[in-house]
């Protein structure tokens, strides 16, 4: 009989236990962990969801786009005398401060003036949207055949 208590005691506090884990982790626990996540220490400053993807068109996406084409001459991938068609470029917003920019540029050819297209992924490291370090050109593609 003593044997046969001990057992029902044990589960009794088994059971007991349980449920105190479940009421320290979810009225206690929990809660200090989110308040500490909502700490500012623990932010970066820009939420993730706070760009739209997609689209876009502002004052960041032409200092990105002036990177990208100071990209194309510093690797020589287009000549000195290009000309950047900057009125018709479009931005697509990808998420973590990464784009991609499709725009164009004319040079002179043998068989005379060329409209080339052009796409460049490009991403913002640091904020100041202004300065060249700022941004890390990812990839650089040309249409094929002008297109």
């Amino acid at each position: 009989m003593k044997r046969f208590l001990q057992g029902k005691l044990s589960i009794l506090l088994l059971i007991l236990f349980v449920i105190f884990m479940y009421l320290l982790q979810s009225k206690a626990i929990t809660p200090l962990v989110m308040k500490l996540v909502r700490l500012e220490m623990f932010s970066s400053g820009e939420e993730e969801g706070e760009e739209p993807l997609g689209k876009i068109r502002n004052d960041t996406m032409k200092f990105a786009l002036l990177q990208c084409e100071e990209h194309l001459r510093g690797q020589n991938l287009v000549p000195n005398q290009a000309e950047f068609l900057n009125a018709g470029y479009v931005a697509w917003a990808l998420g973590n401060r990464t784009y991609i920019i499709r725009a164009a540029l004319r040079t002179q050819e043998a068989t005379g003036t060329v409209d080339r297209k052009f796409a460049c992924k490009i991403r913002q490291v640091e904020w100041d949207e202004t300065e060249a370090r700022s941004w890390q050109v990812m990839a650089i593609d040309f249409g094929v055949g002008g297109e």
